[in-house]
């Protein structure tokens, strides 16, 4: 794989060159700075191409903890805290709560 990575990095290097676009370097850069992780993958085949679901599952945390900022005590913020985990245990075993 190490004469494939040359290769590429040839190759790439001379598209980047040809376009002198500063956005096309860092894309090569990018890649070539992560081939072992893009090999991996490309051999593997079952690994997911991104992390949406992931970043869908955090993303109410991520919204509400400015929300929760504003909780309006101590006591008030530790309430809301046990009841996001009681909704985060509720979907987790496939409840919906909000129905």
């Amino acid at each position: 794989m190490n004469g494939v990575h040359q290769q590429a990095a040839v190759a790439l290097r001379r598209i980047g060159a040809l376009y002198a676009v500063e956005e096309a370097a860092r894309a090569i850069d990018y890649t070539l700075n992560r081939w072992a992780s893009l090999v991996r993958y490309a051999q593997t085949g079952n690994l997911p191409i991104d992390n949406n679901p992931v970043e869908n599952a955090i993303r109410p945390i991520a919204i509400g903890k400015k929300n929760w900022l504003f909780a309006g005590s101590e006591r008030a913020g530790k309430r809301a805290a046990a009841i996001q985990s009681l909704f985060a245990t509720a979907k987790l075993n496939g409840i919906e709560p909000a129905a």
